[in-house]
């Protein structure tokens, strides 16, 4: 057996709300509003918060649109409510939760659960299926549309690191709920931050990963991988090494402009073929009258350098292959293996530039990675120690209610646990690069 719990939650933050000004009795058709701002027909309201014994879900009449200061009801309330209950318009009214036996695969509709108002979660009790993954989505049971689906689930629950669970743990310490205040969003705006300073806080070992690329000959730069965590410097490189080859050793910038000093290179303006007679340059006024230039693995000689329309004229026997606009050309440039590199700007560059040697050889890029945002209840973090987040979180939520004092509280107890876990971490490696002096210097 297992319960399947979707948070309610979601389904009223940043909905339009309005209070009741006259009491409602139950079997009430109409309701009297301080406002209808934002009401519609064909849509639902809760009555009360969400948890509370008395709330309740009704729709509003599919026809009839609320005017004045009146909502008309689909069906009659089932519990009375009092003057100044909070109504808040909802789009979605029940749950449907699905399973699948592969991740990302097929699903089946197990249930459709009409939502809990008298509780923050609505749940359903699975006694027979044995799918490993689940889902859920909300549904207007009236004009039968659906949100986007949940992130998937086990069936065995969400896990202690899951976003839920460390709400949860949160919400437990401070003996506080989920409310106006402290919503979910914020709730979970918080997780992504924890997140974020946990990584600004150490290069930590779990974050390291390996990312994959190919030489290609002559090629200038390379984009660091995506998930590269500090993208603008070389911080985030563990190491790059070429095939079986011994790790390259780290420029600065300028220890790398002073090896390319008086190296000449440009781009391709236009895709070259192998029976073309001309090359077109970006910019071709450093390049000599007459002479040669290397593309990928070609060694292409010219004759004639037009640097007003930045036109070679080639011979043609020397273009082994075609080549795509955006190429880099060299002139005065030896290709070789690349022994060096330096990063800016979300690239990094080898030097020397590889020669068709090296052409098609693996890259290993080894450096910390940056972790996703999470995004909802089913998300999980990659974060170890995970059990601290809920330190962070009781500390941004008494900070939120104004309890300075208490606020201090847990953020000493997540700043001494964080620390902790620094002194714990072991390296990656037993080395740091150091910047190399210019070759030859």
């Amino acid at each position: 057996m297992a319960i399947l719990k979707a948070s309610n939650l979601t389904l009223t933050e940043g909905q339009p709300e309005t209070r009741l000004t006259v009491a409602v009795a139950a079997a009430a058709g109409t309701i009297t509003v301080e406002s209808i701002s934002g009401f519609i027909v064909g849509k639902y309201v809760l009555f009360g918060e969400w948890g509370e014994e008395s709330a309740e879900i009704v729709a509003t009449h599919a026809s009839t649109a609320p005017t004045g200061t009146t909502v008309t009801l689909a069906a009659n309330t089932v519990r009375a409510h009092a003057i100044g209950t909070k109504v808040t318009l909802m789009d979605y009214d029940q749950v449907e939760f699905s399973r699948s036996a592969t991740s990302g695969g097929a699903k089946s509709v197990t249930a459709t659960v009409a939502c809990s108002a008298d509780n923050q979660y609505t749940s359903y009790t699975e006694l027979t299926n044995t799918e490993a993954y689940w889902y859920f989505r909300f549904k207007d049971s009236v004009g039968t549309t659906y949100t986007s689906y949940s992130g998937e689930f086990l069936l065995a629950g969400l896990g202690a690191n899951s976003v839920e669970q460390m709400k949860q743990d949160a919400l437990n310490i401070t003996n506080e709920k989920v409310s106006d205040l402290v919503t979910e969003d914020f709730l979970l705006r918080e997780l992504n931050n924890f997140q974020r300073e946990v990584q600004r806080s150490h290069n930590w070992s779990w974050e390291t990963t390996t990312t994959t690329q190919t030489v290609v000959a002559g090629q200038r730069a390379y984009s660091l991988p995506t998930d590269t965590k500090q993208p603008h410097t070389p911080r985030s490189i563990v190491q790059i090494r070429l095939k079986d080859q011994y790790a390259l050793t780290l420029l600065d910038k300028r220890g790398y402009d002073e090896q390319m000093y008086s190296l000449n290179s440009t781009t391709l303006a236009a895709n070259v073929l192998t029976t073309d007679t001309t090359i077109t340059l970006t910019d071709s006024s450093d390049f000599a009258s007459s002479g040669s230039i290397t593309i990928g693995s070609d060694d292409i000689t010219y004759t004639a350098n037009d640097t007003t329309t930045n036109i070679l004229t080639v011979t043609t026997a020397t273009i082994g292959s075609t080549h795509t606009s955006g190429d880099t050309v060299w002139q005065t440039q030896a290709l070789d293996q690349p022994t060096h590199f330096a990063v800016w700007e979300d690239k990094w560059y080898p030097y020397p530039v590889a020669s068709s040697t090296e052409n098609g050889w693996s890259i290993y890029i080894d450096h910390y990675k940056n972790l996703s945002d999470l995004t909802g209840d089913t998300d999980t973090t990659e974060i170890p120690f995970y059990f601290i987040a809920q330190y962070w979180l009781a500390w941004k939520i008494e900070i939120r209610k104004g309890n300075q004092q208490q606020g201090d509280y847990w953020k000493n107890i997540y700043e001494q646990r964080l620390m902790a876990e620094i002194r714990r971490d072991k390296p990656v490696a037993n080395f740091r690069f150091t910047l190399a002096k210019p070759i030859g210097g």
